[in-house]
C-alpha cells in the first residue's frame, strides 16, 4: 500500500463521522428527550475515554516488560501525565477563569468535543499509516473498517449540546466544520504515520485526548442533570456506551 492509498484509507476511516453529524439539524426536543440524547453522547464519550486511555497505557505496560526499554517507559509516563494534565486542567481552568460564559454556548461546547475527538482520531490515523508502511496490509484494512464504524457514531457526541439547547438549529456549514475538526486529523495522522511513528508522541496524543474528553463528559453530565430527568439521562448513557462498545468490538476482536 503506497502513500496515496494510505491517505485515501485514512480519509475513509475519519470522514465517516459525517454520517451521524446531520442529527444536529433536528429541531427542538422535549426535556426528557434532551436528557436522553445528552446521555447517549455521554455514554459514547465515556467509552471513548476508556478507549484512548487504554491506548495510552498499553505501550507503557509493554515497555516495562522489556528492561531495554526502561528509559522509554519513563518518558512515556511523563508524556501521559503532561498530555492528560495540560488538556484536562487547562480546559477546567479556561472554563472557570477566562471564558466561563462560553461554556454555556452549545456551539462552543460542540467545538471542544470535536477537538478532543480529533486528537483521538489523529492517533488512529497514525496506527493506520504505520501498519501500511510496514506492509501489514490486512491489519491496515481491518483498522480502517473498525475505525470507520466507530467514528460513524462520534458525530452524535459532537451535536449533543446542539440538540440539548433551546437555540435555533445549527447550519450545515457549522456541521461541516465540526466534521473536519473531528474526522480530518485521521487523514493527517495516516500520512504522518506512513513515514514515522513515535511511541512517546502517540502516548502524549492519546492522553491529551483523554483529558479533553473527560472534561467534556463532565460538562455534558452537568447539562443533562439540568433537564431533571435522571431516568432518561441514565438510559441514554447506557445505550450510548453499548453503541460505542459494539462498534469497537470489530477492532478489539481482530486486531
Amino acid at each position: 500500500m503506497d502513500f496515496i492509498q494510505t491517505s485515501i484509507t485514512g480519509a475513509i476511516a475519519g470522514l465517516t463521522i459525517f454520517i451521524s453529524l446531520p442529527a444536529g439539524k433536528i429541531g427542538r426536543l422535549s426535556q426528557r428527550t434532551k436528557g436522553f440524547v445528552d446521555g447517549i453522547a455521554i455514554g459514547i464519550l465515556a467509552f471513548l475515554f476508556y478507549d484512548v486511555t487504554s491506548n495510552a497505557i498499553n505501550p507503557i505496560e509493554l515497555s516495562f516488560k522489556s528492561l531495554a526499554m526502561y528509559n522509554d517507559s519513563v518518558l512515556m509516563i511523563i508524556a501521559l501525565v503532561i498530555g492528560f494534565g495540560v488538556f484536562f486542567i487547562g480546559l477546567s481552568y479556561y472554563s472557570t477563569r477566562f471564558r466561563s460564559e462560553k461554556m454555556n454556548d452549545p456551539f462552543h461546547l460542540s467545538t471542544l468535543i470535536a477537538s478532543g475527538i480529533g486528537i483521538h482520531n489523529f492517533g488512529e490515523g497514525l496506527a493506520i499509516g504505520a501498519s501500511a508502511s510496514e506492509g501489514l496490509i490486512s491489519l491496515a484494512i481491518l483498522l480502517v473498517i473498525g475505525f470507520a464504524l466507530h467514528n460513524s457514531t462520534e458525530g452524535f457526541g459532537i451535536v449533543a449540546p446542539l440538540l440539548s439547547s433551546s437555540q435555533s438549529k445549527t447550519s450545515w456549514l457549522f456541521l461541516f466544520k465540526m466534521g473536519l475538526i473531528g474526522g480530518g486529523p485521521t487523514i493527517i495522522g495516516s500520512m504522518i504515520g506512513f513515514f514515522v511513528i513515535n511511541r512517546i508522541m502517540y502516548v502524549a496524543l492519546m492522553s491529551a485526548a483523554g483529558g479533553a474528553i473527560l472534561f467534556v463528559v463532565l460538562q455534558l453530565y452537568g447539562a443533562g442533570k439540568a433537564f431533571k430527568s435522571d431516568r432518561a439521562l441514565g438510559s441514554g448513557v447506557f445505550i450510548g456506551f453499548v453503541i460505542a462498545f459494539i462498534t469497537d468490538i470489530f477492532v478489539s476482536t481482530y486486531v
